[in-house]
């Protein structure tokens, strides 16, 4: 968040820090963007999307169990018709950021599925997805039980705060600064979820 807020980019980069992505895939993310316009001024969000029945695609089992059923769980309740919310590659237009960011609330490992919610139903912008390559990466700090009934919790209290307007939306823009940088989720091993730094 902190990162997103003090960028000043046409677009700005969120990725996992393990290098379970290819840095050059933002090319494609970028690709998905409408042309013929400032692609800072587009208010939309482009997520990078695993898919299984690629061979560059590698994910164990127990990923694979908790990721179909997490699915079904946020388009219950938050985001539908999005393939892999949990993506840590997401590409942010400036104009999208700025309505965004200032919003998030969550701080945990779910706060993905709040980006997307404000960006699908909240603010109704355009959600674009392209195909990137992803990599397992051995020594994940994240327990996946633990994180998963945390994640789920999360996911219901992201419909259920915004619904009763107990989380209330702000259009203040402040806090964006002179410097374009890439926003990256750093791992770690506490409940409160990632760090951001910038790059």
């Amino acid at each position: 968040r902190e990162g997103m807020l003090h960028s000043r980019g046409e677009v700005m980069l969120m990725m996992d820090a393990d290098g379970a992505h290819d840095i050059y895939d933002v090319d494609r993310l970028i690709g998905k963007l409408p042309l013929g316009q400032s692609r800072g001024g587009v208010s939309a969000v482009v997520i990078g999307t695993r898919d299984t029945n690629d061979a560059t695609v590698k994910r164990t089992i127990p990923r694979k169990i908790f990721a179909f059923f997490f699915h079904l769980w946020v388009s219950l309740f938050c985001v539908r018709g999005i393939r892999d919310t949990q993506n840590g590659f997401k590409l942010f237009t400036r104009a999208s950021a700025r309505l965004l960011f200032p919003n998030q609330h969550l701080t945990r490992w779910a706060f993905d599925i709040e980006l997307l919610f404000l960006t699908q139903r909240v603010f109704g912008m355009k959600i674009y997805q392209e195909r990137v390559s992803f990599t397992d990466v051995a020594g994940s700090k994240l327990g996946l039980i633990s994180a998963s009934l945390t994640m789920a919790r999360d996911v219901a209290l992201v419909w259920a705060l915004y619904t009763t307007h107990l989380w209330r939306i702000t259009r203040r823009f402040g806090g964006f600064a002179c410097a374009t940088a890439v926003a990256t989720t750093a791992p770690n091993d506490s409940s409160e979820g990632p760090g951001k730094t910038e790059n």
